[in-house]
């Protein structure tokens, strides 16, 4: 079953959706896995902080270079600027609250005492992507209480949901604290930094040029690693191999192409980087289930039905 949307990045795959506004930066959403195309949102990254509450299902969650099978029941945290994409497990669908915030919800303001004392040792800290609430501690019982709390504020929308929503990020920024997250050793976590931000370069080069013949030389020169060493240290931290990578990137962004007229599905191969058409309809049929052709004709009848259910909401003369 298709999906009925992507997620919208930049070409950094910095996630482009607005995370609530300027006045009250938190945006809070439930979601199912299924509601994505190929049923999963791949990796991206947002300066917000993000927590998820897995309501119903689980999923592969993937942060940096640790995977989580998460189930129903349980929370995590994404820090900021963590790279992170969630899948289906098993062929089940998930549904989750996904509550993201600025860091200033937390701090207040640039250069504060909360700021420099309790906020920047995570915020900064390259090596602290993410932390898994099962719900076995006391503290990770509160954090998961807190994010239902938040959920269903938002959804009351009372006049004192946003106070009591910063209460919630509050109570939970202190239990991460104390917790000891911030707590790697400084040369530790000094490595995990350095090879986050070898995976982004890398990652930014394979974005930026998927639509030519990249070879493995110019992926370790990205790396500054040996071809061999470049291979190990990528499926490491992606859990599949440079061009497994770059094929999914490359059918993610065919499926975009695929949905508008504009391109014949021979142009849309060659846009996507794929050497031939046959190529490309192996491919994506073997990721999407159907071939380039059959899914631009499902985005067709989905458009017109989508197009059909517009006008029905549209008030006759009578009606006005």
């Amino acid at each position: 079953m298709l999906g009925t949307k992507q997620l919208q990045t930049d070409s950094d795959r910095r996630e482009l959706k607005s995370h609530g506004s300027y006045q009250f930066p938190v945006y809070v959403d439930c979601k199912k896995l299924s509601s994505y195309e190929r049923s999963a949102f791949n990796w991206h990254w947002h300066p917000e902080i993000e927590l998820t509450l897995f309501l119903e299902g689980g999923m592969i969650y993937q942060v940096n270079d640790k995977t989580y099978h998460v189930r129903e029941g349980q929370g995590l945290f994404c820090n900021t600027n963590a790279l992170h994409a969630g899948y289906m497990q098993d062929n089940e669908d998930c549904r989750y609250v996904s509550i993201t915030f600025h860091p200033r919800m937390v701090y207040g303001f640039e250069g504060s005492l909360i700021q420099r004392e309790f906020a920047d040792p995570i915020l900064r800290n390259l090596a602290v992507g993410s932390r898994l609430f099962t719900g076995k501690e006391a503290w990770e019982r509160e954090i998961l209480a807190d994010m239902k709390t938040i959920f269903e504020e938002m959804e009351q929308e009372k006049e004192t949901s946003p106070l009591l929503i910063q209460e919630c990020i509050l109570r939970i920024w202190r239990n991460l604290f104390e917790s000891g997250i911030s707590g790697n050793p400084e040369n530790e976590a000094a490595a995990e930094g350095r090879d986050v931000e070898r995976i982004r370069q890398v990652l930014d080069y394979l974005h930026g040029h998927y639509a030519e013949h990249i070879t493995l030389e110019q992926i370790a020169g990205q790396m500054n690693l040996c071809r061999s060493e470049s291979c190990r240290f990528f499926k490491k931290y992606m859990k599949q191999s440079v061009f497994e990578y770059l094929q999914n990137y490359r059918i993610e962004k065919s499926i975009a192409l695929l949905s508008e007229e504009r391109y014949s599905i021979t142009e849309v191969a060659l846009l996507c980087g794929f050497a031939s058409p046959a190529y490309f309809a192996k491919i994506f049929k073997a990721q999407m289930k159907c071939t380039p052709m059959n899914y631009r004709k499902l985005c067709r009848a989905r458009g017109g039905q989508e197009m059909e259910e517009a006008e029905e909401t549209v008030p006759t003369e009578a009606g006005r």
